[in-house]
C-alpha cells in the first residue's frame, strides 16, 4: 500500500515538474507580436511605400491588420493601402557540427547528421518555391569560422539536395559557433533589396551554448540587420539549460526554436518560415514638404517598429509657353464698340509645370496674376504631361502692356510661380467718319429785264447771224480734213508707249513682264515682229494685276469667292468683316478678324488672331505661335475650307481680287 501511495506521489511530483519545466513554459508563454519595417521606398514621392513583416505571438503572420497604425513625424496617417507581397524566403542553415554530430540517439537509428540532412532535403522538396523564388545557403564549420557548403544562394531544389547529400563534416570539439552566426547574419543581409524574408536556422544539440555564444552581440547584430534566428534542437531530450540558451538566442530576434527528436518535427518550423515569405506592402501619400530626415512608426497593439528615412522635396517650377512676339489684337466693328464686345473675348494661356524630383503631385490651387494682381479666370486644366491650360478673360482689357504670371500650389503646400511674361494688347476700331461739306446756296437774284428790239435793229441782227453761220461751216470743213490726214499718218508709223511691268491681253498681242518692248508688242501670228497695221492698247501700270508668289484655292463654304485668291502682299488679313480684312468670308463660323498670312524672305506664316472657332492647318488647330505654310496645306477658318499653294495658278482659273493691304 505504501509502495502504491509512493508511486502516485511520484507521478504527481513528475507532473508538476514537467508542467513547470522551461520547455513547456516556452510553449505556453504568451509573447507579444512583432512588427519589422523591412524598407521604405520614396522613389515615387509623395507616394511612400513601406514593406513590413508582422507576426503574432506565435510567430505567424498577422491575420488581421485592421488595427495597424502609421505615424509620419508623429502625425497619424489616416489613409493608406495594404496588400500582401510574396517575395520568397532566403534561409541560411548553420550546422553546429560538434563531436556529437555523428551519434545516434537510439540504437540502430539515424545519426544527428542524417537527421539534419533529411530535414534539409524535406525543406527543399516540400517548402522551397520551384519558380524559383527562394534562396538557400548552408554554412558549415572550418575551424576559423564558417564556410558555405557548395555555394551561396542556391535557388533550385536539386542544388540543395545534392549539396547536403555529399556533405561529410570534419568534427570539431568546439566549432566557432559565435563566429559562424555572425557570418550567417552578414550572409543573410547581403542582398536586402530583393525583399525576401531572410532568416537563420541553427541545427545544434544545445550543449555548452552559454560558453560558445556572446548572446548580446549576436542578438543586437541580428536585430540591426532585421534577421530572426531560429533553432532546431537535436537529441531525444531537451534539458532546462539547453531550452534557456536557445530562448535567449531566438526570442529576442523574433525567431523560435523547436525540439527535433525526429526529422518530421522540423516541418512545423519550416511551415512558419514559409508563411513569412508573404509580407505586407503599405502605400500612402506623404504630407512631408521639407527635405531631410523623417521618421515613420508602424504599430499594432504593443508591437511597433520605427525607422528614419531621407527624402528630398522641391516646389514645382512653372513656365508660360506663349508666343509674345505679336500683340493681342482686339477688333471692334464700329468706332464706339465697347470693350466687352470686341473680339477676341478670351486669350488662351498655356504653362508647363515640372517637379524637380520628376514625381508629379496634385495641384490644389492655381492663380493667374496680371501686373501682380490676381484676376478671375476659367478653371485651368492640368494634362498628364504637366501642361496647364488657362483662359484669360479679355472682355474688360484695354490697350496696353500686361505682365502675365501663373502661380500653382501643390498638395504639399509648396508654391511655384512663373517669371513675368509681357503681353501687349492693341485695340482696333474703325475711325470716326469725316463729315461731308456741302456748298452754301447762292443768293437769290432777280431775273434780268427783257430787252425790247426795235424793227430796224432786228434787220441788222439777221445779217450778222448769216455771216456767223458761214464762217462756222468753213471752220468745220477744215477741221475734218485735218483729222483725216493726221489719222492716216498715225496708222502708218506711230504706236503707244509700253509700260515696264504687268501682264495684260491687248487687241493685237500679249504684254508680259521681263520681255523687251519689241517682244511685248509682237503679234500673236508672228511673235517678235511689230505689226504696223495693228494698234496696241496698253493700260496704265496701276491697272495691271500681279498674281504674286502664292495663292489660296477655295474648296468649301466660300461661294462669294472665285476659285483662286492670289496672295499679293506680305501681310494679308482674313475674316468676316470686310472693313478690317483684305479677304472677307461671309460665314458666321468665321470671326471678324480671324487669321493673318504674312510673308518674309519667301516664307509664308499663318497666325490666329484669337478667333473663337480656331484656325486649322492640315486639320490641326494652331495656337498663338505662327505656323509655317507649305505647298498644298489644308486651311480651315470655321467651316471655310481652303488649300494653300506656293506655285502660281494657271491662267484659266478665275481669281478673287484682294483689297489693298493698306486698308488695315
Amino acid at each position: 500500500m505504501y509502495l502504491r501511495s509512493g508511486a502516485v506521489l511520484l507521478l504527481v511530483i513528475a507532473f508538476f515538474y514537467m508542467s513547470s519545466s522551461p520547455l513547456v513554459r516556452a510553449q505556453e508563454e504568451v509573447v507579444d507580436g512583432q512588427i519589422t519595417i523591412k524598407k521604405v521606398e520614396v522613389d515615387q514621392f509623395p507616394i511612400v511605400i513601406v514593406q513590413i513583416s508582422a507576426t503574432d505571438e506565435n510567430g505567424r503572420n498577422f491575420g488581421d491588420l485592421s488595427s495597424l497604425v502609421l505615424q509620419e513625424n508623429g502625425l497619424e496617417i489616416e489613409a493608406f493601402q495594404i496588400e500582401p507581397l510574396d517575395l520568397g524566403v532566403g534561409l541560411v542553415f548553420v550546422i553546429d557540427a560538434n563531436e556529437t554530430i555523428n551519434e545516434a540517439d537510439e540504437s540502430g537509428g539515424l545519426t544527428r547528421l542524417e537527421k539534419v540532412r533529411d530535414s534539409i532535403i524535406r525543406y527543399a522538396n516540400f517548402f522551397m518555391d520551384p519558380l524559383p523564388n527562394d534562396e538557400v545557403s548552408i554554412l558549415i564549420p572550418d575551424g576559423q569560422g564558417g564556410i558555405p557548403l557548395d555555394k551561396n544562394g542556391m535557388r533550385y531544389q536539386n542544388e540543395v539536395i545534392n549539396a547536403i547529400n555529399f556533405y561529410q563534416p570534419d568534427q570539431f570539439d568546439e566549432p566557432p559557433l559565435n563566429r559562424m552566426l555572425e557570418q550567417a547574419i552578414d550572409l543573410a543581409q547581403s542582398n536586402p533589396d530583393d525583399g525576401r524574408f531572410r532568416g537563420i536556422v541553427l541545427f545544434t544539440d544545445g550543449g555548452q551554448l552559454n560558453e560558445k555564444l556572446d548572446y548580446e552581440s549576436i542578438t543586437n547584430k541580428a536585430l540591426e540587420a532585421g534577421v530572426p534566428v531560429f533553432a532546431l534542437l537535436l537529441g531525444n531530450r531537451a534539458d532546462e539549460e539547453e531550452v534557456t540558451s536557445l530562448e535567449a538566442l531566438t526570442i529576442p530576434t523574433g525567431g523560435q526554436f523547436i525540439h527535433m527528436p525526429e526529422v518530421e518535427d522540423a516541418d512545423s518550423l519550416f511551415q512558419l518560415i514559409e508563411e513569412r515569405s508573404t509580407q505586407q506592402q503599405i502605400s500612402y501619400r506623404s504630407s512631408i514638404n521639407t527635405s531631410g530626415s523623417h521618421s515613420l512608426v508602424v504599430s499594432s497593439g504593443d508591437a511597433e517598429d520605427k525607422i528614419e528615412f531621407e527624402v528630398m522635396v522641391s516646389p514645382p517650377s512653372v513656365s508660360i509657353t506663349v508666343d509674345n512676339d505679336r500683340p493681342i489684337r482686339r477688333v471692334g466693328t464700329s468706332p464706339n464698340t465697347p470693350l466687352d464686345l470686341m473680339e477676341p473675348f478670351v486669350q488662351p494661356l498655356v504653362a508647363q509645370v515640372n517637379w524637380p524630383d520628376s514625381q508629379p503631385r496634385k495641384l490644389v490651387d492655381a492663380r493667374l496674376l496680371i501686373n501682380g494682381e490676381e484676376v478671375a479666370f476659367k478653371a485651368p486644366v492640368l494634362g498628364d504631361d504637366g501642361v496647364l491650360s488657362f483662359e484669360w478673360d479679355l472682355r474688360r482689357i484695354d490697350e496696353g502692356l500686361y505682365d502675365i504670371q501663373i502661380e500653382v500650389t501643390d498638395e504639399l503646400g509648396l508654391i511655384g510661380i512663373s517669371n513675368k511674361l509681357p503681353l501687349a494688347v492693341e485695340i482696333d476700331r474703325p475711325p470716326e467718319p469725316i463729315p461731308t461739306m456741302t456748298a452754301a446756296p447762292a443768293p437769290t437774284q432777280l431775273p434780268p429785264e427783257p430787252v425790247i428790239i426795235e424793227p430796224a435793229e432786228l434787220q441788222d441782227n439777221y445779217v450778222l447771224l448769216g455771216a456767223g453761220l458761214f464762217f462756222l461751216a468753213l471752220f468745220g470743213l477744215m477741221a475734218l480734213i485735218f483729222i483725216i490726214v493726221f489719222a492716216r499718218r498715225s496708222r502708218a508709223g506711230k504706236v503707244a508707249p509700253v509700260p515696264a511691268t504687268g501682264s495684260v491681253s491687248t487687241a493685237g498681242g500679249i504684254y508680259q513682264p521681263g520681255r523687251t518692248p519689241a517682244a511685248n508688242l509682237a503679234s500673236a501670228a508672228d511673235p517678235g515682229v511689230i505689226d504696223p497695221n495693228v494698234t496696241y492698247i496698253i493700260p496704265p501700270e496701276f491697272a495691271i494685276k500681279d498674281l504674286g508668289k502664292a495663292y489660296i484655292e477655295v474648296l468649301e463654304h466660300a461661294p462669294e469667292h472665285a476659285t483662286i485668291i492670289p496672295i499679293t502682299g506680305s501681310n494679308i488679313a482674313l475674316g468676316r468683316d470686310p472693313k478690317v480684312v483684305q479677304v472677307p468670308f461671309n460665314d458666321r463660323s468665321v470671326s471678324r478678324l480671324h487669321a493673318r498670312i504674312m510673308e518674309s524672305d519667301g516664307v509664308y506664316r499663318i497666325y490666329d488672331e484669337g478667333s473663337s472657332s480656331g484656325t486649322y492647318v492640315n486639320f490641326e488647330r494652331i495656337g498663338l505661335a505662327p505656323r509655317i505654310l507649305n505647298d498644298n496645306d489644308d486651311l480651315h477658318f470655321g467651316r471655310v475650307h481652303l488649300k494653300f499653294h506656293i506655285t502660281p495658278p494657271t491662267d484659266e482659273a478665275p481669281e478673287t481680287e484682294i483689297y489693298n493691304e493698306d486698308r488695315l
